[in-house]
């Protein structure tokens, strides 16, 4: 029998009492600390370059297989995740549509999709905790509730916009009317601009130090193959090439010009353009970066968790916690702002996810910040957008930005609704604990298999009449299947299952992470994490998790009368679905 426990904020948090060291200690670790954040940020910059020097060009020429609204989602999210950069995808959607190759109603679910698939990269630093499982089931819950917000935005918003086109007579959906009457009142107003992320000056001598990447040719990609009415120019203008500047030449001999320098320039060109890696095969390059970057990752996350813990430790815990869960609105805007500074709602997401980890900033604080990145990172594409000129890249840069506000609007200021992305997020932490390869497995399903699975359905059922009908069967096939599941599950006693078999996963997980704490206990003084496994009269056997310098512990009962388990830590298998 399952045992319903009441909600984890309805307990306040316990906090440890202070660790006392010396002011020169405290000194060391905030240089230690702004070392390693350093280093991280050099890390994060490394493994974007890496990304797109092995998935640029596959990135570039998936915008040529957009044909509905679906399959651009599906673009949109593959894309940022093979670039691992919303800026890099959006601003060459904004440069597709101001060159007129894309319109602005085809461009709306691609910049949709890439809200989506740059949450990806908050995610992968969640596993730099792996090897404490509590600490890991709140930093996958924290980069994970990016994740869930950006998908039930789309879930919402997407259909909306569909659905209103089609009322509309196809002359744009929601989104595109107030971003074409906005665009309406800013023409003639501003000149635009570009600044200097302060990030990128601090990390850049590394980076492209090891690896300078060739933006450019990504975009040549994106913008497809030359015609008669839109080809690269002479064969000597290589400069021009590489930067994509299309010109109008109707002449069949420049024409062919121009598909050798396309052939010889962009598809068989490499993206290594600078760095340490220079005259190295693309493959080579960024294989070798990504393996270095994740060491670097790894190393960083690691220094900043454990001298950010030992930190919080020798402080007034209650206070780091009050100053880091400031007022939502508040933190929305604080979380712009930093965004806007720094150019990447990835660095301050991925920035965040350790303090969630170690329970000093909680899923509620958490969400705020992440809804807040996601209005700041639209600032490059709508700077690029204003300096272009471009009416058009100017209207999809402010559906960019519109679009991260609906959804915040739809989902924040309704407490339940605010809850729906928590509420998921919590969910896949509490997963963590069940099952050692899921957050793997999410993190393929969610951002590969799925994306990659709908745009291959999609790319059938435009084949022709054969794929058509297959496509159709495949998804009559998944709808059944979906509905029989939900049936079984709701209403054939499934439910009850699903949840015994979790409750008993998450209990011996729970047992196994509690024996090595509870040997170093009995070895050494008490330290901020602590284990005791007592035995009770009746022969059951209570485990119990306290991470005083983490709030939101696990306290685990094993009673041989029946399995009842009491997660305290947010997530419970009775509550989980």
């Amino acid at each position: 029998m399952l045992v319903a426990k009441a909600p984890a904020d309805a307990k306040a948090p316990e906090y440890a009492d202070a660790v006392k060291i010396p002011c020169w200690k405290k000194v060391l670790c905030v240089v230690g600390v702004l070392l390693c954040l350093w280093l991280f940020l050099c890390g994060l910059g490394l493994m974007g370059s890496s990304f797109k020097v092995l998935g640029g060009k596959s990135a570039g020429n998936l915008f040529g297989w957009i044909t509905d609204p679906i399959v651009g989602l599906m673009v949109g999210i593959l894309a940022t995740v093979l670039v691992q950069s919303s800026s890099t995808s959006t601003s060459i959607v904004v440069g597709l549509v101001g060159s007129d190759i894309m319109t602005v109603q085809t461009a709306i679910p691609i910049i949709m999709g890439a809200n989506i698939g740059t949450s990806v990269t908050s995610t992968l630093v969640s596993l730099g905790q792996l090897n404490n499982k509590q600490e890991f089931e709140r930093a996958f819950a924290g980069a994970t509730v990016h994740d869930m917000f950006n998908y039930l935005a789309v879930a919402v918003i997407l259909p909306l916009e569909i659905i209103t086109n089609a009322f509309n007579g196809g002359d744009g959906g929601v989104l595109f009317l107030i971003s074409e009457g906005m665009t309406k009142s800013m023409q003639g107003g501003g000149t635009g601009g570009t600044f200097d992320s302060p990030v990128k000056i601090l990390t850049n001598d590394i980076v492209e130090g090891l690896i300078l990447v060739d933006k450019d040719k990504i975009k040549a990609l994106s913008m497809g193959m030359p015609t008669l009415k839109t080809c690269l120019g002479s064969l000597a203008d290589v400069k021009k090439v590489a930067k994509v500047s299309y010109t109008i030449c109707g002449n069949q001999t420049l024409l062919a010009d121009s598909l050798v320098v396309w052939q010889e320039n962009i598809v068989d060109g490499q993206l290594v353009k600078g760095g340490a890696f220079l005259g190295q095969p693309d493959a080579l390059s960024g294989s070798v970066c990504l393996v270095l970057s994740l060491v670097m990752l790894c190393t960083a996350l690691y220094g900043i968790v454990k001298l950010l813990k030992l930190l919080v430790l020798s402080g007034n815990q209650k206070l780091w916690a009050k100053v880091l869960n400031m007022n939502g609105y508040l933190a929305i805007i604080v979380g712009a702002g930093l965004t806007i500074a720094v150019q990447s709602s990835s660095i301050i997401t991925s920035t965040l996810v350790p303090l969630v980890g170690l329970g000093t900033l909680t899923l509620e604080g958490m969400l705020p910040l992440t809804l807040g990145s996601n209005i700041g990172t639209t600032c490059t594409a709508l700077l690029a957008a204003l300096a272009s000129g471009k009416v058009a890249a100017l209207q999809i840069a402010l559906c960019h930005l519109m679009f991260n506000i609906l959804g915040i609007l739809i989902f924040y200021p309704i407490p339940p609704m605010r809850r729906l992305p928590i509420s998921a997020a919590r969910k896949l932490g509490y997963l963590t604990i069940c099952f050692k390869p899921f957050p793997f497995v999410y993190i393929l399903t969610a951002f590969f298999i799925v994306p990659l699975s709908i745009l291959a359905l999609g790319q059938m059922m435009n084949a022709g009449a054969g794929g058509l009908v297959i496509g159709t069967i495949i998804c009559a096939f998944i709808a059944v299947g979906g509905i029989a599941m939900i049936y079984m599950y709701r209403y054939k006693g499934y439910r009850a299952k699903v949840l015994l078999f979790l409750d008993k996963k998450y209990k011996e997980r729970a047992v196994q992470v509690a024996k090595p704490a509870k040997a170093c206990a009995s070895a050494h003084e008490k330290t901020p994490e602590e284990a005791t496994t007592e035995e009770s009269p009746s022969g059951s056997v209570s485990v119990h998790i306290n991470e005083a310098a983490s709030p939101g512990s696990v306290s685990v009962h094993l009673n041989e009368e029946g399995p009842a388990a009491a997660p305290a830590s947010e997530s419970s298998a009775d509550t989980l679905l």
